[in-house]
């Protein structure tokens, strides 16, 4: 039997099983396909067909857990730890066992499983980071590689899934731009960084008149569904060190759930802060937490205490302007919170 290619369409899959209802293969890329559309039940129902068709195949059991992590993490477990046990060697196995046990609350065995894959692939940013996460290190910032995997993995149902999770983000960071700047009408030049699907450029669109936007983004993904819809009039696949050599001439920015992936935040404001124009704007958002500076939680997520940020966006010359305290989203029937500030070049 032929494996089918990770491009293949839905279609050509449910063709596949049909024509052979034993197709190992097409039941687990069909699986992994719609829980990437978060059909979530459907993909459920293929992936226990598969572990049913060939009970000693570790990628069968390894996506049936990869699609309960989410929903069912005991159950999920179980399934993985089938899979471990039928390829010890497998990373992709042992990475999602690991986010299994995180979403137990069991941190550090999460940290012990995933440690081996750190050691033999130093170069996995999402081991990497993951691994600092769950076991209390210190890091400053994002392992590389960390948010391209991630977004480019999200990228198709990403506006979904933040829908489900109730995040106004970008609508409260319009709505405070407007309260900071009540006369302000028109923005001639914005960079959005991290712009993701282009949530940001939308919300500002309906408060005020912007002619050149520009968006900035680590995932190819994510860039390209915010392409197709025609928000910016320029998009670049990067990060911040990408605008060495900008005229300091924006007006706006906005980073927008960014600072949560980065930490030590000095390196950042000293890329942007030349690209502001006297007077300009930066509009961000923050998980917070009782913290000095800031500190990366078990969610792979970094919290700040705002008076961080203010200090570190001093030393390139901003200043707060405005801010905000909010709930930023949703996650397991809990609100999270966090802060929006505005930060102004002198």
């Amino acid at each position: 039997m032929t494996t089918p290619g990770p491009g293949i369409s839905e279609a050509a899959l449910r063709a596949a099983i049909a024509r052979d209802p034993n197709a190992l293969g097409a039941h687990l890329h069909l699986a992994e396909l719609l829980h990437q559309q978060n059909r979530t039940v459907e993909a459920l129902m293929l992936a226990s067909a598969a572990t049913a068709l060939a009970p000693q195949s570790a990628d069968a059991h390894r996506i049936h857990g990869a699609i309960l992590v989410d929903m069912d993490p005991p159950a999920a477990l179980d399934a993985l730890k089938k899979a471990v046990a039928l390829d010890p060697a497998s990373h992709a196995a042992l990475t999602m066992l690991a986010l299994a046990h995180a979403r137990t609350g069991d941190f550090a065995t999460a940290a012990e499983t995933i440690k081996p894959v750190v050691d033999e692939d130093p170069s996995n940013g999402v081991a990497r980071h993951s691994y600092d996460a769950w076991s209390g290190a210190t890091s400053a910032t994002w392992s590389p590689g960390y948010v391209e995997t991630i977004f480019d993995r999200f990228a198709p149902t990403f506006d979904t899934h933040l829908r489900s999770l109730r995040y106004s983000v970008p609508e409260d960071t319009a709505a405070l731009l407007h309260r900071v700047a009540p006369a302000q009408r028109r923005f001639s030049r914005l960079l959005d960084i991290g712009c993701g699907t282009g949530l940001g450029a939308a919300a500002l669109a309906r408060y005020f008149d912007i002619p050149s936007r520009i968006g900035l983004d680590l995932s190819l993904r994510m860039i390209e569904v915010a392409t197709a819809k025609n928000l910016y009039t320029q998009l670049i696949h990067g990060d911040t060190t990408a605008l060495k050599g900008w005229s300091g001439d924006f007006d706006l920015m906005i980073a927008l759930d960014v600072f949560i992936y980065v930490g030590a935040l000095e390196q950042l404001f000293s890329d942007i802060a030349p690209r502001l124009a006297p007077g300009g704007l930066i509009a961000y958002s923050i998980e917070t937490a009782i913290v000095d500076t800031y500190e990366l939680r078990p969610t792979g997520h970094y919290v700040h205490n705002p008076d961080y940020i203010d200090t570190a966006g001093e030393l390139y010359g901003l200043k707060p302007a405005g801010g905000a305290t909010c709930i930023l989203r949703e996650e397991s029937g809990k609100r999270v919170p966090g802060y929006i500030g505005i930060l102004q070049r002198a």
